[in-house]
């Protein structure tokens, strides 16, 4: 909604304050439903760094970030010191933040009384927004419930000070699928499971078509009935008896058969390149009683 502002009109509190209240929805509207980011950093936004020269302090610039849906401001860079550690051995803390709405400082501004028209100064609010709180959590390498990461500070036996190398920063960035140096890379180059992938997602729709072509209303009619492979089959006799099935087209596979003594077969061992599928028969009285099958990785 566009709201319009007229020559000469009267303006009362609410109707600037349904103007911000429009603009406000709209944003977050734009941030959750169609970016949907809830934390995003970028920059040097309250990034953390060490101060030069190196001491136990560390700095954290000055900016505006997402947190929780909410964009909020770090107005002036703060400088958090870090305890000594002599744990005899190393030790990590989190610097991490809280978002909060708080109301900005009162300044002095000239007021009219309704009825009698008068002019007076006040001090009044006349600003808020979302502002960071700083929070240093020592002696641990996770990031406290309800608050958003920032650095994992290691922190030596005995250190002295505070290094650059000592610094991990683990601000929410934006997603890899969203960098524009990915959306314009070879498909080849994708991460795994994006579109151009080699990889297929065990939720995405198939077309069966892509089966050599052929389609079929069910995937697992078209695997049930063989119909997927163009093959040509070599049969290998042993004493009258069908030992080895060789395979070849548009895939592979060696098939081994075994019998015991009474030419019973008791093992159909069927092998590609990189798996192998056994079946094993269990007799009794020369009737097969039971069927086991188990696949495994060569």
């Amino acid at each position: 909604m566009r709201r319009i502002l007229n020559d000469y009109q009267w303006y009362e509190k609410d109707d600037l304050q349904n103007l911000q209240d429009y603009c406000k929805a709209d944003i977050a509207f734009i941030i959750e439903d169609i970016l949907e980011y809830e934390d995003l950093f970028t920059g040097t936004n309250l990034q953390v760094a060490a101060t030069v020269p190196a001491s136990m302090d560390v700095s954290i610039t000055a900016g505006k970030a997402l947190v929780g849906f909410n964009i909020a401001e770090l107005d002036t860079a703060e400088t958090q010191t870090i305890d000594a550690n002599s744990t005899g051995s190393v030790r990590y803390d989190i610097i991490s933040c809280t978002v909060a709405e708080a109301n900005d400082t009162a300044i002095t501004k000239n007021v009219i009384d309704p009825v009698t028209e008068v002019i007076t100064s006040s001090s009044l609010v006349c600003s808020a927004a979302y502002r960071f709180t700083i929070v240093y959590n020592k002696n641990t390498a996770v990031v406290p419930p309800g608050e958003t990461g920032l650095a994992k500070i290691t922190v030596d036996d005995g250190a002295t000070a505070i290094h650059g190398t000592d610094i991990e920063d683990i601000r929410p960035t934006k997603p890899s699928a969203d960098l524009a140096a990915h959306a314009a890379s070879d498909p080849i180059d994708h991460a795994a499971g994006s579109i151009g992938d080699v990889a297929i997602s065990t939720t995405a729709d198939i077309g069966l078509e892509k089966c050599n072509g052929i389609s079929m209303d069910r995937l697992d009619r078209l695997i049930g009935m063989g119909l997927a492979l163009n093959f040509s089959l070599d049969i290998t006799y042993t004493d009258g008896l069908p030992t080895a099935l060789t395979q070849t087209g548009d895939w592979s596979v060696n098939t081994a058969i075994t019998y015991d003594a009474n030419d019973n077969v008791t093992t159909v061992v069927a092998e590609d390149a990189a798996y192998e599928n056994t079946v094993t028969l269990t007799y009794t009285d020369d009737n097969v009683t039971n069927v086991t099958g188990a696949v495994v990785a060569k």
